[in-house]
């Protein structure tokens, strides 16, 4: 029998929301984020729905894995006005191809921030 490892967010419950995005030629109609970011301290301006926004800056790119053998993406900025720098790591199972892209941590990149532009009265 062949029996193909199928990749999980273990250890950690996850939430699951729609999202449809391309990443490195393939369409992802579902994102799985881990909760483990929940469980690091500073992390307060992370949130769910910030990753789901961070997650649609992925559309269309192409990504290599990096050293811990998950593809990352920094500085994304949730908008152009946005000075806060995030760094999303993510993966996908390429063995067993599925639609769902797993977020396994979010964080932010301070060394990418951007100077606040304050509003001039």
């Amino acid at each position: 029998m062949n029996y193909r490892r199928v990749k999980k967010i273990i250890n950690y419950s996850a939430g699951n929301y729609p999202c449809k995005v391309l990443v490195n030629e393939r369409w992802f109609i579902e994102i799985e984020i881990s909760q483990y970011y929940k469980t690091k301290k500073g992390r307060s301006t992370v949130s769910d729905d910030k990753i789901i926004e961070l997650v649609k800056k992925l559309n269309g790119k192409e990504f290599k894995r990096g050293e811990n053998d998950y593809y990352n993406d920094e500085p994304l900025y949730i908008d152009h006005l946005d000075y806060r720098a995030y760094n999303l790591v993510f993966d996908y199972d390429e063995d067993q191809p599925t639609k769902t892209l797993l977020i396994i941590d979010c964080y932010r990149e301070k060394k990418f921030d951007k100077k606040p532009k304050h509003d001039k009265k």
